[in-house]
């Protein structure tokens, strides 16, 4: 069978074996297969079909259908501006999607023992209330002086539902052909959060000076949660 590395980094490689078909290894959140199930069989956003998936020697191993498409990013600089609103506009109505599917905990949708790097590095969950959430979270991130301040005032919203959440919806995880967006990928990192999580975690993995985040797209797809990404930008120096 011929097979092609098409991505390399880190603990995790991709390979296009056929033409029609991915394989994806990595030490990375053992959830992301049946996450990727659970999103096909539950909505209608664009994602890979698992054929299958295993472990082995701690190594997880999803089998996937080839999606036809280029990497957002790698195309974004040669769109034109209509060509930009038109994609904005369906990633828009993507997270609009996955906001309305709701949880009644914090974790992966298949209730086990997940990875999220910004709250744990140890695996976690379920989490059954938000207060649990935030626990975990100022435990692990040494919070201090106004940054604690702000944290803590976060106890005091109310309503904050627990939905589907991506949380590295970059341009290099968005195929696109022909205008149309054709799939999300790489669902490691997703599962049930609190609402302001996608927003948050955008801006955590984003490079500050691609046009991604120079020309605001985050702000124009996903609805802005500033106190909380204040917290997440000193975590993100504690963490590094």
């Amino acid at each position: 069978m011929h097979q092609r590395l098409i991505y390399e980094r880190s603990n995790r490689v991709v390979y296009d074996l056929d033409g029609e078909h991915i394989l994806k290894i990595g030490t990375g959140n053992p959830n992301e297969a049946e996450t990727m199930k659970y999103v096909r069989n539950n909505t209608t956003l664009p994602v890979p079909k698992v054929i299958n998936y295993w472990t082995h020697d701690e190594y997880n191993y999803i089998l996937m259908e080839k999606v036809a498409g280029s990497t957002l990013e790698s195309i974004w600089p040669t769109l034109q501006e209509d060509e930009k609103r038109s994609i904005l506009s369906q990633l828009k109505a993507i997270v609009q999607e996955m906001r309305k599917v709701e949880f009644d905990f914090i974790g992966a949708v298949n209730r086990r023992p997940t990875m999220e790097y910004l709250i744990s590095r140890d695996p976690f969950g379920p989490l059954q209330t938000l207060d649990d959430f935030y626990d975990l979270r100022f435990s692990k991130m040494q919070l201090d002086g106004v940054f604690a301040d702000f944290a803590h005032e976060q106890r005091k919203f109310k309503g904050v539902k627990f939905v589907l959440c991506h949380n590295d919806l970059g341009p290099y995880n968005i195929l696109v052909e022909g205008g149309r967006i054709t799939a999300i990928l790489d669902w490691e990192a997703s599962g049930s959060y609190p609402e302001y999580w996608e927003y948050v975690k955008a801006h955590f993995y984003q490079n500050w000076q691609s046009p991604w985040m120079v020309e605001e797209v985050l702000d124009q797809i996903l609805s802005p949660y500033l106190q909380e990404l204040g917290v997440l930008l000193h975590a993100r120096h504690i963490i590094h």
